[in-house]
């Protein structure tokens, strides 16, 4: 028994809270900008299988200038939107960044993206593995009319 001590705790090292994909990424999707646009959204939905809750704290793309975290808010009946620094995701909960709520605002785009290509996400953790997705690029769907709005909005693009 003494000797097999040892390996686990190599093997809890390795395989211990926090070692594996703790975060996954599933319905992803980047909205098509308009011509012109200064930036693009990306949406999807975070799921935390750890017993800690873990903290998105940053994004990068090859395809664009910067990645931000926001949040779209109503303000004296306007829609607004505002940088966050970091959202959380529950300890064995999700977290879904999507039109009119929390999204990724991708800044200055290197070319223009149409619907049907890829963007590559890769987004940071502040205690989980950084993970990094191909995203599909889409039109934006019906009823999220107002979401198109926050490209008007968009303080110190």
């Amino acid at each position: 028994m003494t000797r097999l001590i040892p390996w686990l705790a190599i093997a809890s090292l390795l395989f211990g809270a926090g070692a594996g994909a703790a975060v996954t990424v599933t319905d992803a999707w980047v909205r098509e900008a308009p011509p012109g646009a200064p930036a693009n959204a990306a949406y999807f939905t975070l799921h935390n299988a750890d017993d800690v809750t873990q903290t998105l704290n940053g994004a990068t793309s090859p395809q664009f200038a910067r990645a931000d975290l926001h949040v779209t808010h109503l303000e004296s009946g306007q829609v607004r939107m505002r940088r966050v620094q970091a959202v959380e995701i529950p300890a064995h909960g999700s977290l879904t960044l999507r039109p009119n709520g929390y999204h990724l605002m991708l800044v200055r785009a290197r070319r223009p993206l149409k619907a049907g290509e890829r963007v590559e996400l890769t987004l940071q953790f502040k205690d989980a593995p950084a993970v990094t997705v191909q995203v599909p690029v889409r039109r934006g769907e019906e009823g999220e009319a107002a979401d198109s709005d926050m490209h008007h909005h968009m303080n110190g693009m």
